[in-house]
């Protein structure tokens, strides 16, 4: 809807409510002439930034450095960025880098260099019998103790040129991918499950780049 919307201003109004809305209550809220906007027992509620007191963060869980980080979509740009973050910063020294496409060479050897041991799989997230036989390859002594969900599949296109095909290519990789992670690792001790999305849900197709 974000996208939909940058892309043609002013043509689409999404309107949030807990009870059907009768045509005279759509058509005042589309008079509003707002993006976004909530019907709440007959009030028109609409969304924004408020300054607020920041609570304190909740401790964050220690790395185990002995233990295994997995990420998806590991010969990818935002893996990299990911991987080079937690050897450096979190002292993450196994790591498991999962892609359907060949490893990328260049930042096994940058990762090997700072001190961790990577690992590498081929494997689609989004095939539940492929990444149950390579959890099940981990090794007991370096166990799963964090996932990294960066994997992702690009088909932009404007909203008239969307198909249901280029929302299943899309999808499959992240939100189905992410399911089967959840499914797979629910009943693992982990210090962390990531999951990386676009901003454009947030801020429109364009106002993501």
């Amino acid at each position: 809807m974000r996208s939909a919307q940058s892309e043609h201003p002013g043509r689409f109004v999404l309107v949030e409510s807990d009870d059907a809305l009768t045509q005279d209550q759509l058509a005042a809220a589309v008079g509003l002439d707002e993006p976004r906007l909530r019907v709440s027992d007959g009030r028109y509620e609409v969304p924004r930034l408020t300054r607020t007191h920041a609570e304190e963060p909740e401790p964050e869980r220690t790395w185990d450095p002995d233990g295994t980080v997995l990420i998806t979509g590991g010969s990818g740009v935002l893996a990299g960025i990911a991987a080079r973050h937690l050897v450096t910063e979190r002292g993450v020294r196994h790591l498991l880098l999962l892609s359907r496409s060949a490893p990328d060479e260049a930042l096994i050897g940058e990762l090997g260099e700072l001190g961790a041991r990577v690992e590498t799989a081929a494997c689609d997230v989004s095939d539940p019998a492929a990444l149950t036989q390579v959890l099940a390859g981990v090794s007991p002594e370096h166990p799963l103790t964090a996932v990294i969900h960066t994997a992702g599949v690009v088909d932009d296109g404007v909203v008239e040129s969307l198909t249901v095909q280029r929302l299943e290519t899309v999808l499959r990789p992240k939100a189905d991918g992410a399911g089967i992670l959840h499914e797979l690792t629910r009943n693992t001790d982990l210090a962390a499950f990531v999951m990386y999305s676009s901003a454009a849900g947030r801020h429109g197709r364009w106002g993501a780049r």
